[in-house]
Parts: structure tokens; sequence; C-alpha cells
């Protein structure tokens, strides 16, 4: 069974980040982010999605997922 993914952290400390944006399917600048999430259906062609929760610095990533739980309550 495949299952979704969850990805918290940019491409430096996120190597599957990191593939993601070299392969064109992450369109984020994740070194100038001010925290955002973006979410990327199929990328690997496997049937499961990835969500990218990341900013430029570990402080920008914080907000980022404290925004992200805000929206899903």
């Amino acid at each position: 069974m495949h299952k979704n993914l969850i990805l918290v952290g940019g491409p430096v400390y996120n190597s599957i980040v990191r593939d993601l944006g070299n392969m064109g399917a992450s369109t984020v600048d994740w070194a100038t982010s001010p925290g955002e999430w973006e979410w990327i259906a199929d990328p690997f062609g496997r049937g499961y999605d990835v969500l990218i929760v990341a900013g430029a610095n570990r402080e920008e990533t914080r907000l980022a997922a404290q925004q992200l739980v805000s929206q899903l309550r």
C-alpha cells in the first residue's frame, strides 16, 4: 500500500525535498520562502502525493506548520 508523504523542512535539511526541486516537481524557492506548503500530486509516478511544509529557515518552517495546522482545525 502506498502512502502520501508529509515532508517538513526545505532542501538543505530534507533530501527528498531537494530531489523534488531538482526534478522540477517542487516550484517553490525554499531558500527565500517566508514559510508555506506545497502539494505535489504523484511526483514519482508511484500513486502517492507529497505535501512539503517548509520555509527559508527553522522559524519560518515552524510558522508554516502552525498555519497549516490552524487551517485544518
